[in-house]
């Protein structure tokens, strides 16, 4: 019988989320599509290393042995790439050397991915690439940014946990922009006066619908994979996101309320197949433990600025991102968004003296690392990235206490 998007969970990945490219890439970005294809073609017979998305792969093929019926698999991965063509040969050759069945891909040749994720249904989208993320996004695909995972991850028990942020992942930013705008005082009025109403769905829903109807018709105590609800709420604001799952369809297998407390340190002991979450600061914490997808979200602009004595507050942006591209060099365009978000978010409200340490502080751990020497986080991807959000946040604490 042949296969159709409807038989099965869909699952999309670019090429660079599987493997690593970034040469690859760099030569792309640098000298052009000749220069990429000569390159690929001269390298045909080399291995690919395997990117942070691949240990995930690897276990959802796992995961489709407990699920599959005998006419198709329960979960369809899908390369869907914006590489050249002749990339394909090569990206196929390591899939065959690392033992890894992948039956369908899409190589646009620097085309849009969009119109191949509808074509092919996909269920989830999982990529390197901000853009084709947030097109997937507007379109109402769910789709996620590989932010880095550690090459080996650990499972706890063998089951698999799907692990969801609630706020502007499963759900919408709404209430994350309440206390952004009107901080606690606001945040809690907002969730008691709207206690009945259900929150609106995020760019994740679909896909936890999705695996929902995956698993329907296995017991409770039995499930072939958890879902997990990995929230910064405090338990006080429990109830609202756990009625409006519930009133979805949804059945959250474990649920965890932080109120603040990192993250990480939870993920290390329940050690999800993959995590998703709207905050840099989370997913650096989490792509140490397990792999991690950032799920970009829209900042609304702060039309206020505020000025020091001196006037010079609208310098501080560029001497904050001047010091970041010190430290991440050519890597500095793929994240200077997502850095002036943190910098607005952050630093706007910083009073003169705590923002001058804080540079300062910055500045002086720039210029004291050797070139080329920069310290990488072990088994994680952007590990240059991830070790500065972890040091800017870090800092930050320190100076605003």
């Amino acid at each position: 019988m042949a296969w159709s998007p409807e038989d099965s969970l869909v699952i999309g990945i670019s090429s660079r989320a599987l493997f690593k490219l970034d040469e690859e890439d760099r030569i792309y970005q640098l000298e052009g599509t000749e220069a990429f294809i000569a390159y690929q073609r001269s390298h045909e017979t080399e291995i690919l290393r395997q990117g942070v998305a691949f240990p995930l792969v690897a276990e959802l093929l796992k995961l489709n042995q407990k699920l599959k019926t005998a006419e198709q698999p329960a979960i369809e991965i899908v390369i869907v790439s914006k590489n050249h063509p002749d990339c394909g040969i090569r990206i196929k050759r390591s899939l065959n050397h690392y033992g890894v069945e992948l039956r369908r891909g899409v190589f646009t040749g620097g085309q849009a991915t969009l119109p191949y994720l509808r074509a092919f249904k996909v269920d989830l989208f999982l990529s390197k690439e901000e853009s084709a993320v947030r097109d997937a996004i507007a379109a109402g695909i769910s789709a996620g940014l590989i932010h880095g995972g550690p090459e080996e991850p650990e499972q706890l028990d063998g089951t698999p946990v799907f692990a969801f942020d609630g706020d502007s992942v499963l759900f919408s930013g709404d209430a994350d922009q309440v206390f952004k705008e009107k901080q606690m005082a606001g945040f809690e009025a907002f969730e008691f006066e709207n206690l009945s109403v259900a929150l609106p769905p995020g760019p994740l829903h679909k896909f936890a619908l999705a695996l929902e109807e995956l698993r329907a018709g296995y017991p409770i105590d039995q499930p072939p994979f958890r879902i997990a609800l990995v929230t910064a709420r405090a338990l006080a604001y429990n109830e609202r996101p756990l009625i409006t799952l519930r009133e979805a369809g949804i059945r959250v297998d474990q649920s965890f309320f932080l109120d603040g407390m990192s993250k990480g340190t939870l993920l290390a002991q329940l050690k999800p197949l993959i995590f998703f979450d709207d905050s840099l600061k989370n997913c650096a914490d989490a792509c140490m433990i397990t792999p991690t997808v950032r799920i970009p979200v829209e900042e609304v602009p702060k039309i206020a600025v505020a000025l020091t004595s001196e006037g010079a507050a609208p310098a501080r942006p560029e001497r904050f991102l001047a010091v970041c591209k010190l430290v991440l060099k050519k890597d500095f365009d793929r994240h200077e968004s997502s850095l002036r978000i943190w910098q607005e978010d952050k630093l706007t409200g910083l009073n003169d003296v705590a923002f001058e340490r804080f540079a300062d502080e910055l500045e002086r751990s720039a210029k004291g690392t050797p070139a080329g020497r920069q310290r990488r986080a072990a088994g994680a991807e952007n590990e240059d990235f991830i070790k500065l959000m972890q040091f800017l946040e870090n800092a930050l604490r320190k100076h605003t206490r």
